[in-house]
């Protein structure tokens, strides 16, 4: 693993809408899981792989978002507007946990469509590693998370709704109040590869 690429990587880890809690989490769930007799040093590179995919992904994402490449022009910041915004702000408060899923039935009915290339990104996910969705940001300075797509994104995120999020919640906060949810020592091997 080269230097420069581990300075990129922490430079883009910076950004305040890198989704880096999800990925230590995300990271986290697979030291966790993982049980394969395979030397630690080769597990890190794993690992590291993992990081660097999320990471090269994010990079682009943004240049899109930013309009520098013209793929997705007209994608907003991730806000709903209008009636929409009332509707999920009514029981939404923005956790992402509802985004960690790899991916996803694409059936977008937005305009303008995603490119076929998201569509298939959100399919799929970005590979084996990768437990949240591609299209997820967040606001770290709030404690927020956000949709990169949210205006055109797929109808299986448009009707989940009060019910599912509630149930999603409540599934979380018992793994959270078993304590299995992250061991100090998982917490330290993550930090270690992210800083």
């Amino acid at each position: 693993m080269a230097r420069r690429s581990v300075c990129g990587w922490r430079r883009i880890l910076r950004h305040p809408r890198f989704p880096l809690t999800f990925l230590a989490r995300n990271l986290a769930l697979l030291i966790r899981e993982d049980r394969t007799p395979v030397p630690v040093r080769l597990k890190k590179v794993y690992l590291a792989g993992v990081v660097c995919q999320r990471a090269g992904w994010f990079a682009h994402l943004m240049n899109e978002l930013n309009g520098r490449t013209g793929d997705a022009q007209g994608t907003q910041s991730g806000v709903p507007s209008g009636r929409e915004r009332e509707d999920i702000e009514s029981y939404c408060e923005h956790c992402g946990l509802c985004c960690e899923i790899a991916g996803g039935y694409p059936d977008f009915s937005g305009t303008p469509p995603l490119p076929d290339a998201w569509q298939e990104l959100f399919q799929n996910g970005l590979g084996p590693g990768h437990r949240f969705c591609p299209f997820l940001l967040e606001d770290r300075t709030r404690g927020r998370s956000g949709c990169a797509i949210h205006p055109r994104r797929p109808n299986p995120c448009r009707i989940f709704e009060a019910d599912e999020c509630r149930v999603l919640k409540d599934d979380v906060e018992a793994e959270r109040a078993s304590g299995h949810a992250f061991p100090p020592m998982t917490r330290r091997a993550v930090s270690r590869l992210l800083l």
